[in-house]
């Protein structure tokens, strides 16, 4: 059984990131961003994945042209927090031990943060004890795992890395170099120190420098943005073409959460404390110009959910949720679960009118071939197939049906995997 010690190896973070704390198995419980075999529904700003509900949004705030045909741009970013159901095991036998809900050790990138997409890259892993044969004896043997890469945008991306004494399998010995599992080509070496190479030879490993030595993110010396906190908001400062200063300021608030996560225990006899906190989250957003982005949040929902985003132009996004809980039944029943709130209908406010979209199928235990159905305002609806390999889910098949129900077209896509990673659509009208 795994115990839950947890060690940061390294964080290349801007200022205005928090501290990264941890790291977990990536899954569908705990994925955020924009994984790379994702599917997701939504627009520019917003946008939901199919696979797990998540909510992800991007406000844009500057943009800058670098060197090498880059563009830097500032963002504030949002993911739905993800939070965890761990298990105490009781310090003698003779007890009984508990369950306890908390929010994730390692979401430093969800919630709303403001990134410039270049920084803020980090790896983070789990201390875990595993059973090993040391001398024909069957030991705990505490070995270090599930390395992980954070990207600044959210995405988790698992590696095979891992430190751990060379005895009978499982423990096989270190494995300190790795490209990243999702076929996006970063590469981390931690042999002496943490190395961290984006497949187009960018090191974000101790600063940033791209393939050509450039030094940056912000490679021409200019001070783009400068983030000040204060009691209660946020002042960030750019300038305009002119030189100007424009200001963007952030109001916060606390808002209370009062979790009911515990039904996604494993084992429902025993012991569940839910969670009683408040957390901090912007209430506005105001821009240069004096519109602003109004934070509309659930107090009464447990779990402080963002249910409305006002927009500067007038028009609005309204999120309705519903709590999901993720876990491997191949794990032991005492292994921690991930717990999230899904989005379950997606409105779009505009020039008066409302139009919303659905979501359903999310499983708790998914096995097999799990299908998330998408139904439109006009009650068109497409069924994406997910195929669920190991702790992820791959979309193997789209299909498309008109209101009336005929299938109007599938999409299947294979998938194949030795030096390279390809992707194969087979589309059927």
């Amino acid at each position: 059984m795994r115990n839950h010690a947890r060690r940061f190896l390294s964080l290349v973070a801007i200022s205005l990131l928090p501290t990264l704390a941890a790291a977990q198995e990536v899954n569908n419980g705990n994925q955020t961003g924009f994984p790379v075999w994702g599917s997701f529904h939504g627009s520019a700003m917003d946008n939901v994945s199919l696979s797990n509900g998540n909510l992800h949004i991007e406000i844009p705030i500057l943009s800058a042209k670098e060197r090498g045909g880059r563009t830097l741009t500032y963002r504030f970013i949002y993911d739905t927090p993800t939070w965890v159901l761990v298990w105490f095991p009781p310090p003698d036998p003779t007890l009984q031990g508990y369950w306890m809900v908390g929010q994730a050790p390692y979401n430093y990138d969800e919630g709303w943060r403001l990134t410039d997409g270049e920084s803020g890259w980090g790896l983070g892993n789990d201390v875990t004890t595993i059973q090993c044969t040391v001398n024909g004896v069957l030991t705990d043997v505490s070995v270090q795992n599930n390395f992980v890469v954070f990207g600044p945008d959210g995405t988790k991306h698992p590696t095979a890395l891992a430190i751990q004494p060379t005895y009978v399998a499982p423990c096989v010995g270190n494995q300190l170099t790795s490209p990243t599992l999702d076929g996006t080509g970063i590469f981390v070496d931690i042999t002496s120190g943490t190395k961290i190479k984006l497949k187009d030879g960018t090191d974000v490993s101790s600063g940033w420098k791209d393939s050509n030595g450039n030094i940056g993110p912000e490679m021409l010396g200019r001070s783009l943005l400068t983030a000040t906190s204060n009691s209660g908001y946020d002042i960030w400062t750019t300038h305009d073409s002119n030189g100007n200063p424009q200001t963007f300021r952030v109001d916060y608030i606390f808002v209370p959460v009062q979790t009911t996560l515990c039904q996604f225990k494993r084992v429902v006899r025993e012991t569940c404390y839910e969670l009683s906190t408040s957390i901090y989250v912007p209430s506005k957003l105001t821009l240069p110009t004096g519109l602003t982005y109004q934070f509309q949040w659930d107090g009464n929902s447990g779990t402080a959910d963002l249910i409305e985003l006002d927009l500067p132009t007038g028009g609005a996004m309204k999120y309705a949720y519903q709590s999901t809980g993720w876990k491997n039944p191949e794990e032991d029943r005492h292994q921690t679960v991930n717990a999230r709130r899904s989005v379950v209908t997606r409105t779009v406010v505009a020039n008066g009118q409302s139009n919303s979209w659905s979501y359903s199928g999310y499983q708790s235990l998914p096995t097999g071939t799990v299908t998330t159905v998408v139904v439109d305002p006009l009650n068109n609806r497409e069924e994406h197939d997910f195929t669920v390999l190991g702790t992820i889910n791959i979309e193997t098949q789209v299909r498309s049906y008109d209101s009336a129900s005929h299938l109007l077209r599938t999409v299947s896509k294979d998938y194949a995997s030795e030096s390279h990673t390809h992707r194969i659509h087979r589309v059927h009208w």
